[in-house]
């Protein structure tokens, strides 16, 4: 895939890209699921943003779970953004295993009512 400049966006860190990148998929009152526990700032953000949090269950030595990840997407259809770090995440500092990062990029699906 190419890239024009005007499909890149600089920003002054991930606070600032996170920000950009939940006003572009969510509205007030949205959804997001997040690890737990999580960046301090990003609970902030999503707080500034009027969003709910729902955290899933992340462990120092596979990450996020995939199987309660999988179980709330299931039961809440609605789910309008996950925020995860599988490398070095904050504040464990673990680094989710190759595995577990193919699986969790098979779970992620994008529909058009994504982006009603």
């Amino acid at each position: 895939m190419l890239l024009s400049p005007d499909d890149i966006i600089v920003t002054h860190g991930c606070i600032e890209a996170l920000n950009l990148a939940l006003r572009a998929v969510t509205q007030q009152g949205d959804l997001v699921a997040v690890e737990s526990p999580t960046f301090f700032g990003l609970l902030q953000v999503l707080d500034s943003l009027k969003l709910k949090v729902l955290e899933i269950p992340t462990s120092p030595s596979s990450g996020i779970s995939l199987e309660a990840l999988q179980r709330a997407a299931d039961h809440y259809p609605m789910l309008r953004a996950l925020v995860v770090v599988p490398n070095v995440q904050n504040p464990l500092g673990c680094v989710m295993p190759d595995g577990h990062k193919q699986a969790l990029g098979g779970m992620v699906r994008i529909t058009e009512s994504s982006f009603d």
